[in-house]
């Protein structure tokens, strides 16, 4: 059985914007022992003494998220998401540049990994009690990143890399059938488009597509309300924007130039998905008997007009490797063996994204 694990931290930006992704087997025997602490110097105003109790955890009152690759409504990788943090389960966690994260259980006295991301490693206490005493907290390299879009986020191998789409929980990208995309030579709808056609990004003019899949979607699956598209409504960010009713897979971002974009994010310009719409007159839930889910992958992440709507082509982030079939993996490998050892090779998202309540201050 696999260890629990600090999966991603975000520290960078606004204390809003922080947070903590701990990922647990669901074959753990009781996740409810195990506890998440920081070792925050701002509180404790040394590296020897213990954590303030405010900045211990227990890691199930995080809000819960599962990875449901199939779309059955049912958790498929065995493993259970758990996320801390002011737009997540409303905790305020306020990471600083100097602090430490680490994982153990309260009754077993096991840890689960010790990490810092600051200039210097450091012992974090030097309490008895504590149940880290004496150790160094491991640095992690943080090397480019970007204030307020940056997380470190665990690979497979242990290590933890810079990961530029910060997202807790799972991810699941597409356009639906009948969606026109726009081309050098006009619109066509995205189940006509091929590997090696070309499409209109907004940054980098036309590009050609290097994998193209698709997932079909009937009844029993659509009766699970997350796995049903998301209607945008026509001209909803203005005239022509969309041209016509759009939808979406309810993760699937789109471009957001609102004007709160740059007091609370930094940038005019970010990423929001399609699920964060819900609650405005514009977009709803569609109740469908069956719907086709489509996935373009680029040379680069990049926005490509979909119905007169800039919205995001595929990113190679490892949400998209645990959606992906073991064969799509295959194909995508493929078309980029160089991120075959190292998905960071894919390089970053075309804006910042953000999730789902840090979108809804934009509403």
């Amino acid at each position: 059985m696999p260890d629990p694990v600090i999966s991603e931290i975000k520290y960078l930006g606004g204390g809003p914007l922080d947070y903590l992704e701990v990922r647990v087997p669901d074959d753990y025997p009781d996740p409810g022992n195990l506890r998440l602490v920081i070792y925050d110097l701002s509180h404790n105003g040394s590296t020897t003494a213990s954590p303030a109790s405010s900045d211990i955890y227990t890691v199930t009152s995080g809000l819960l998220y599962t990875e449901d690759v199939d779309l059955d409504g049912n958790d498929d990788d065995g493993v259970l998401h758990y996320t801390f943090g002011s737009s997540e389960d409303g905790t305020n966690i306020r990471l600083h540049a100097n602090d430490a994260v680490g994982l153990y259980n309260v009754v077993t006295g096991e840890t689960y990994g010790l990490y810092n991301w600051s200039n210097t490693n450091y012992t974090v206490s030097t309490n008895s009690g504590d149940p880290f005493a004496g150790e160094t907290a491991t640095l992690l390299d943080n090397t480019g990143q970007v204030n307020g879009s940056s997380s470190l986020e665990r690979q497979q191998d242990g290590s933890y890399t810079l990961q530029t789409t910060p997202s807790a929980g799972a991810s699941y990208i597409c356009f639906t059938s009948g969606t026109q995309i726009m081309t050098p030579t006009g619109e066509r709808a995205v189940e006509k488009l091929c590997i090696g056609d070309e499409v209109i990004t907004k940054d980098l003019g036309a590009q050609k597509i290097r994998w193209i899949g698709s997932r079909q979607l009937g009844g029993l699956e659509l009766a699970t309300i997350s796995n049903q598209p998301i209607t945008i409504k026509a001209h909803a960010f203005g005239q022509g924007v969309p041209r016509r009713d759009t939808k979406l897979s309810q993760n699937h971002t789109i471009l957001n130039d609102h004007w709160k974009a740059s007091m609370y994010f930094g940038e005019d310009e970010i990423l929001t998905p399609a699920k964060s719409l819900i609650g405005a007159d514009y977009a709803f839930h569609s109740s469908e008997r069956a719907v086709t889910y489509y996935h373009i992958l680029l040379d680069q992440h990049s926005l490509v007009l979909a119905n007169g709507m800039w919205a995001e082509s595929l990113y190679l982030g490892s949400e998209c490797m645990e959606m992906l079939s073991p064969r799509n993996r295959l194909e995508v490998f493929d078309a980029f063996p160089n991120v075959w050892a190292n998905l960071g090779a894919y390089g970053r998202t075309a804006r910042q994204q953000v999730r789902v309540r840090e979108a809804r201050l934009l509403m």
